[in-house]
């Protein structure tokens, strides 16, 4: 973070140096790992409207209209390259919201496919979330876990530290989601909840009209399916779909591209409890805490902002859940609950009773 700005440096877009090989690889924000297709709906409508030249597709070496996108890789600050070009000077609304009805599971080939035959939506699902690494730049899944009256809990977190575009990658994903089961269940409502991060510039009515459900603002993305979305047939099971190329690679969720290991933030967020210092952290990934520093200086952001955010997700988490101030402040190592309150309305413009009273 560079003046309060993702800034990597693009001088180095590998991460095969030697300084990187050690017992735990952090995955960095230039290997090109992730399908193209998270954003081609954006994208492609940008292009159309007149706002975004072909230009930015050509230097990355992407041709968004022709077949599967599914071959398509970019790294992240690629992908954040285009969409905050395609966002520019746009209606939010309209963008981000009609790039909706241009994605469907074709988009993704054969293994969106694979995911729109299971027998239920809820199989579909779970085969979807074992790719979503492969597909989602932005995001990791944080959870899949049972909900209320037969729900399932689909929640994501941030892989980097980005807070430019943290809001609209939130809402994006959040809409990727419904609007790809959407076509697959079409008359039945996907969500009871939705929870985003921020809403991107959209209005929270719309993101209301576009959902069907409540939606809140929250500390990570999470969709609440419906008992009744998750019951239904996928509308290709129903049809007895056939592949749409024969002879297609049979790819599974093993098959996928891989990224190698944890992102920095998901490091820290998966290590949270042993890290209390960027020694730490380094102990843990077997690197100095010079190498350390320069892996972190080149995706763009610093210990400190790293910290920061997963504590902040952790703060939001605690105070949500009903925990006092004061608890919440032992739990994340504050010398006293004045410290807490001083960070925390630095992290987020709010005090964190602002965050308690919300949350009944």
């Amino acid at each position: 973070m560079k003046g309060g700005q993702f800034a990597p440096d693009r001088q180095q877009n590998s991460v095969t140096t030697g300084h990187l090989a050690a017992p735990t690889a952090l995955l960095s924000v230039h290997e090109p790992l992730f399908s193209y297709a998270e954003f081609s709906g954006l994208i492609n409508g940008a292009i159309d409207n007149g706002r975004m030249r072909g230009g930015h597709l050509e230097r990355l070496g992407v041709e968004c209209r022709a077949g599967s996108l599914q071959g398509v890789r970019l790294s992240y600050l690629d992908s954040r390259e285009l969409l905050l070009e395609a966002l520019r000077g746009c209606d939010r609304d309209a963008a981000i919201l009609g790039h909706a009805a241009r994605l469907g599971f074709a988009s993704f080939g054969e293994l969106g496919f694979k995911a729109a035959t299971q027998p239920t939506m809820a199989d579909a699902v779970r085969f979807g979330v074992a790719l979503q690494r492969d597909f989602y730049a932005g995001v990791e899944v944080a959870e899949l876990a049972p909900g209320a009256n037969g729900s399932l809990d689909w929640a994501c977190a941030a892989l980097f530290a980005d807070p430019e575009i943290a809001s609209e990658l939130s809402v994006i994903t959040a809409v990727n989601g419904v609007a790809l089961s959407r076509s697959q269940c079409p008359h039945v409502r996907v969500a009871d909840e939705v929870e985003v991060s921020g809403t991107g510039g959209v209005s929270l009515s719309a993101l209301r009209e576009f959902f069907g459900c409540p939606v809140r603002i929250g500390e990570v993305t999470r969709v609440r399916l419906s008992k009744a979305f998750l019951q239904s047939a996928p509308l290709l099971a129903h049809l007895g779909g056939k592949p749409p190329h024969a002879g297609m690679a049979a790819d599974t969720p093993e098959q996928r591209v891989t990224a190698p290991s944890l992102s920095p933030l998901q490091f820290l967020r998966h290590h949270f409890s042993a890290i209390h210092s960027a020694d730490d952290m380094a102990r843990l990934l077997g690197v100095s805490r010079r190498t350390l520093n320069r892996m972190l200086e080149r995706d763009g952001t610093s210990y400190s902002a790293l910290s920061d955010e997963v504590r902040r997700q952790h703060a939001m988490r605690l105070l949500r859940k009903g925990h006092t101030v004061a608890d919440a402040a032992e739990k994340l190592s504050f010398s006293d609950d004045r410290s807490f309150r001083r960070a925390f309305r630095r992290w987020t413009g709010q005090a964190p009773s602002e965050i308690r009273v919300g949350s009944g």
